[in-house]
């Protein structure tokens, strides 16, 4: 899979001192900001063995936590323009890596928008004065599919000044707010492996607020279905990153599978 096109349409904290001073030196005008941004993300955990999973019909098994780098979180609410909503202080941010821009966006969804928000520092002075938002919506198929986390290239919906610019601190040293839980889900049944081979679905789980009664809602958002060949072995299929998906072996209830090249510290 390609690490640019990787959007899930679906810490162990790696922040490492991401500081606004960093920035200074880029003196950009509101015309010239970027129309696309591309947060950090980072493989922080790993199942402890990937050389032999077993995975059940429609029972997920988690194999991975990827996290952002070098979070920031904002030191006053962001207030984008008049009649419009504001944005809570301590909302968290994640620089994009994209062309060095002075850009920082929410590496996930905050509960209840419709999308992602963008800050951009136009003057290099450290505070951040204008808004730009990502649609929470990826459409294919002739459908569309709420998305849960910024991953990949992503379109910047233009720019607007803010009506006060706002600093950002860094996370450093503190648990990440914002983790994907990769799970791998087997969408066919076992029994049916040798006739019509085998599916897999790749998700992260995200929780979505609670219920009525108070428990949590947690939505997996899944990408595009892998498939397996009838009683197809040893053949390796692109999966995460850099790492692919092996089918070893099947029974009437699960089907054995390793997933191989997925590190610690790895990028998307």
């Amino acid at each position: 899979m390609n690490k640019r096109a990787c959007i899930l349409a679906l810490g162990l904290s790696l922040a490492v001192g991401f500081m606004p001073a960093r920035m200074a030196s880029a003196q950009m005008s509101s015309a010239s900001l970027p129309g696309a941004a591309q947060v950090d993300w980072a493989v922080a955990e790993l199942r402890e063995d990937l050389s032999r999973i077993r995975i059940m019909h429609k029972e997920p098994v988690q194999f991975a936590k990827v996290q952002p780098r070098n979070l920031v979180q904002t030191d006053a609410p962001i207030v984008r323009g008049t009649g419009k909503s504001t944005i809570p202080a301590g909302t968290v941010f994640a620089p994009s890596r994209l062309g060095g821009s002075p850009v920082i966006c929410e590496p996930g969804r905050r509960k209840g928008q419709g999308s992602f928000a963008c800050l951009a520092d136009t003057n290099g002075d450290g505070a951040f004065d204008h808004f730009g938002s990502v649609n929470a919506k990826s459409y294919g198929y002739g459908s569309s599919t709420q998305i849960g986390f910024l991953v990949g290239t992503v379109k910047i919906d233009g720019w607007t000044a803010m009506d006060t610019a706002v600093t950002v601190s860094s996370l450093t040293g503190e648990a990440s707010p914002e983790t994907m839980e990769m799970t791998l889900t087997l969408a066919s049944s076992p029994a049916k492996w040798p006739k019509n081979g085998a599916r897999f679905m790749l998700c992260a789980d995200r929780n979505e607020g609670n219920n009525m009664w108070g428990a949590p809602i947690v939505v997996p958002y899944c990408t595009r279905l892998l498939r397996f060949g009838a009683g197809e072995t040893g053949v390796a299929q692109p999966l995460f990153l850099d790492s692919s998906l092996t089918v070893h072996a099947a029974t009437g209830d699960a089907v054995e599978v390793s997933i191989d090249g997925l590190v610690i510290g790895a990028s998307i």
